[in-house]
């Protein structure tokens, strides 16, 4: 049996991070769920996951300088944010940061476990609904 890739989530709605839990389960292991950037970054030196999962408005560090501070601590890190910013700027920040993909929160659903398994994989996904 296959080991499940680890995903380190970062969201400040606890309910919505326990919907994400329960979406990617089925192929994915959760190692931890922190509520704001800060945390992120001590919990991603605890425990490094093969992908960060982090919303970019959050209290504390917003996922962008979360993100920057994570990709310097560990360059290889894979990002991948989970936001309701469907602006084109957000998405090019987001890029030049280094952050792998970009979902929209209303296509969850439907884009998530794809998005995940092609960053994975060394790919890019970015919401059909953004347009870069």
């Amino acid at each position: 049996m296959s080991i499940s890739p680890t995903v380190l989530v970062a969201d400040d709605d606890p309910a919505f991070s326990n919907r994400v839990h329960q979406l990617i389960e089925s192929e994915f292991q959760v190692v931890a769920t922190v509520e704001d950037g800060q945390a992120l970054l001590e919990a991603s030196r605890q425990r490094q996951a093969d992908l960060y999962l982090v919303d970019i408005s959050m209290p504390r560090l917003n996922g962008f300088q979360a993100a920057r501070l994570l990709k310097k601590e560990q360059p290889d890190a894979r990002i991948l944010f989970l936001t309701v910013h469907e602006d084109p700027a957000a998405v090019a920040e987001a890029l030049a940061i280094g952050v792998a993909g970009y979902v929209l929160k209303r296509s969850a659903a439907a884009d998530l476990i794809p998005a995940l398994r092609q960053v994975l994989q060394g790919g890019r996904f970015v919401s059909a609904a953004v347009h870069e």
